[in-house]
C-alpha cells in the first residue's frame, strides 16, 4: 500500500531531469520527490518508439521512476544493510496532487548547503584535484562492485563536500544495464568490462563540458545537458 498523499502546496520544483520534476519533500529536508511529467516528457516519447519490444515489458517498464526503483532494489539486495555512500538511496513511492512521486535522498554538503553536480562543479571550479580524486574513488567503487551506469553523464553525479573538505561523488540517477540480454549482470568479467566502457563515456562527457566551458558555449552546455533554459537547475542540484 502506498504512503498517504503528500501535500505539495507551496512547494515548487527546484530541478528538472529529462522527464521528471524534482520537488523538496515537505516531510523530510533530507529527501526529495521525483515526479514524472504528464506523458513522460521527451524521454517518454522516445521510449514509446521502441517498436515491438514495448509489448514484452510491463506498462511501467519505461517509466524512469519505476526503473530507478528497480535498480535501487537490485543493489539493496546486493549491499544489504551497508548502503554505499556513492549511491543515493530510494525510499519508495508516495501519492501527491501532481502524480506519484519517488522518494530519494537529497544530497547536501556537510554544512547542509546544496551540493553541486559534476557539471556545475566543472563550470565553477574546473577539473581540480578534489574532483579528480572523487572520480577516481567512484571509478574504483563501480569496478569493484560492478555497478553499471546506463546514462553516464556528469549531471547524474553530485559532489558532496565533506566536513574535512574532500568530495564524495554520489550517483543520483542513470543506473542500470541497457543490454537486451544482461550478460554484464550475470558474468563478473563482462560486468567489469561494461563498467570501464561506461566510464569512458562519462569522461567523454566531462571533456565536452570542459571544452565548451573554455569556449564560453553556454547555449551548447544547456542543450547537451537538458537544462530548462535557465528556469530550473539540472537534476541533483
Amino acid at each position: 500500500m502506498e504512503a498517504p498523499e503528500v501535500d505539495l502546496q507551496g512547494c515548487k520544483p527546484f530541478a528538472r531531469g529529462g522527464c521528471r520534476l524534482i520537488y523538496p519533500d515537505p516531510r523530510n529536508p533530507r529527501h526529495c520527490l521525483k515526479i514524472t511529467v504528464p506523458g513522460g516528457g521527451e524521454g517518454g516519447a522516445r521510449r514509446a518508439e521502441v517498436g515491438l519490444l514495448r509489448w514484452v515489458h510491463r506498462p511501467d517498464y519505461y517509466d524512469e521512476n519505476s526503473r530507478q526503483w528497480r535498480e535501487h532494489r537490485k543493489y539493496a539486495r546486493r549491499f544489504r544493510r551497508a548502503w554505499p555512500p556513492h549511491l543515493a538511496a530510494c525510499h519508495g513511492f508516495v501519492r501527491t496532487p501532481v502524480g506519484r512521486g519517488l522518494v530519494v535522498d537529497r544530497v547536501t554538503n556537510a554544512d547542509g548547503s546544496a551540493a553541486l553536480n559534476a557539471r556545475e562543479y566543472l563550470l565553477e571550479y574546473g577539473y581540480d584535484e578534489a574532483l579528480r580524486t572523487a572520480l577516481k574513488e567512484l571509478r574504483h567503487f563501480l569496478c569493484r562492485h560492478r555497478v553499471l551506469m546506463r546514462d553516464a553523464m556528469a549531471d547524474n553525479i553530485v559532489l558532496r563536500r565533506e566536513a574535512d573538505g574532500r568530495l564524495t561523488a554520489v550517483i543520483i540517477d542513470g543506473l542500470g544495464n541497457s543490454e537486451f540480454i544482461p550478460l554484464s549482470d550475470w558474468f563478473p568479467p563482462s560486468g567489469r568490462r561494461k563498467v570501464r566502457l561506461r566510464w569512458r563515456a562519462l569522461l567523454k562527457n566531462v571533456r565536452l563540458i570542459r571544452r565548451r566551458a573554455r569556449r564560453g558555449d553556454v547555449v551548447g552546455l544547456a542543450r547537451s545537458h537538458g537544462a530548462a533554459k535557465g528556469l530550473l537547475a539540472p537534476e541533483g542540484s
